[in-house]
């Protein structure tokens, strides 16, 4: 066995060929890693962003990119109830058709809509699924996207809204596009709409808003309604609860209005101190139906087929639109109907003393006698302050 060479022989083969047999083998291990790392990094990002390599030309590519990332668009801070929209124009340089399966979207907030572009520059119809729609080579798809802000759930933080597409297309059959935003909002209302719900015709409805602060500290207020719009009337006062400042909102509709739906809102002015930006207008939507006092859920009553000679029943609610409003049930009669074709039971729920009810429950049963079919009415004279009697609607088939 031979002897290892001596110090000397081993520094003498250095001095003539550089590097030893073992450290250049460590060498080259570690640049083979290092070329391999950035390899898999620079892949990783390319996937991650959704772009394609730079050299590569073929596939849908976006025309009109506005930052480094071509799938990628910057709104900035919006300011809440804002709707902003972007076009990415989306080229197909595959040389062939592509077929778009589908898009999708991650978030309610976030509306596409994408419409085909032909060579020629004619245009298809808007889509919003986008599937079936063709880019033919040489033509465009133009890939709108809207974000409504007040779908957004968090405010005034970073908001990443995405949007994916699907196709054929054998260089980018994925695509996946970003929209960055910061919602600003600087108040918040709970609840944030006021519903006033059924409005009585002749006793009108009122309702509350408590509008604070959406970041504990901000130096933003309210100072003053702005204006009304709808049939309504409102009030504003500043109030302090647990520390905070609280903003109280109240709007009423008053009685008299016409029957059906309303809507409205109330606008508030906001300031801040000079330099801090000025808060947008505050707005408290507002909105109900307008009906009858009491009104009959439902408001007509159909008996629809018998089932043998058994009788048949259905069941009602007479309610006040105003939970104050109680009320009790004197008499009933028949239009239409005899008397003793149709048997009637009421029960008051959550009754006071005097025997008066917000609301109460009723059944009709249609006895087995009634054959013909027809149409009448059942009126029930109530002693309510406002409103002396309900007509709820009947029906039956022949028998």
């Amino acid at each position: 066995m031979d002897a290892p060479p001596s110090t000397s022989a081993e520094s003498a083969r250095v001095r003539k060929h550089g590097i030893p047999a073992r450290a250049s083998t460590t060498l080259v291990s570690a640049l083979l890693c290092a070329l391999s790392c950035w390899a898999c990094t620079e892949s990783a990002t390319r996937l991650a962003e959704g772009t394609p390599n730079a050299a590569q030309a073929s596939g849908l590519v976006v025309a009109n990119p506005t930052s480094d990332r071509p799938w990628f668009h910057d709104f900035g801070d919006i300011p809440y109830g804002a709707r902003p929209r972007h076009v990415f124009v989306i080229e197909n340089r595959e040389g062939r058709d592509v077929r778009v399966q589908d898009i999708q979207t991650v978030c309610w907030c976030t509306q596409p809509s994408a419409v085909v572009v032909q060579p020629d520059g004619s245009r298809g119809e808007p889509s919003a699924e986008g599937k079936g729609l063709v880019v033919p080579a040489g033509g465009k798809l133009e890939l709108a996207i809207l974000v409504d802000t007040k779908l957004v759930e968090k405010m005034n933080i970073d908001k990443l809204a995405l949007v994916r597409l699907r196709s054929d297309s054998q260089a980018t059959p994925y695509l996946s596009f970003e929209l960055h935003l910061v919602v600003k909002r600087a108040f918040r209302s709970v609840p944030a709409e006021m519903d006033l719900g059924r409005v009585g015709h002749l006793s009108g409805k009122a309702g509350r808003v408590d509008c604070t602060v959406e970041i504990k500290g901000d130096p933003a207020r309210i100072v003053a309604i702005e204006r009304i719009d709808g049939p309504f009337e409102a009030t504003l006062q500043e109030t302090m609860i647990a520390g905070e400042t609280v903003w109280i909102v109240g709007a009423s509709a008053p009685p008299g209005l016409p029957k059906g739906p309303i809507s409205g809102r109330v606008v508030l002015r906001t300031e801040a101190p000079q330099g801090a930006g000025q808060p947008a207008p505050w707005e408290v939507p507002i909105f109900g139906v307008v009906v009858d006092d009491v009104v009959s859920l439902p408001p007509n009553l159909s008996f629809g087929l018998p089932q043998g000679e058994a009788p048949t029943r259905m069941g009602f609610d007479l309610v006040a639109s105003m939970q104050v409003d109680r009320f009790r049930i004197l008499e009933a009669r028949f239009e239409g109907y005899a008397q003793d074709e149709i048997g009637l039971e009421w029960t008051p729920i959550d009754a006071d003393e005097a025997g008066r009810a917000a609301r109460w429950r009723g059944e009709a049963t249609l006895t087995s006698g009634a054959a013909p079919a027809r149409q009448g009415s059942l009126v029930l004279l109530l002693d309510h302050p406002l409103q002396q009697e309900v007509l709820i609607g009947l029906s039956s088939a022949a028998r």
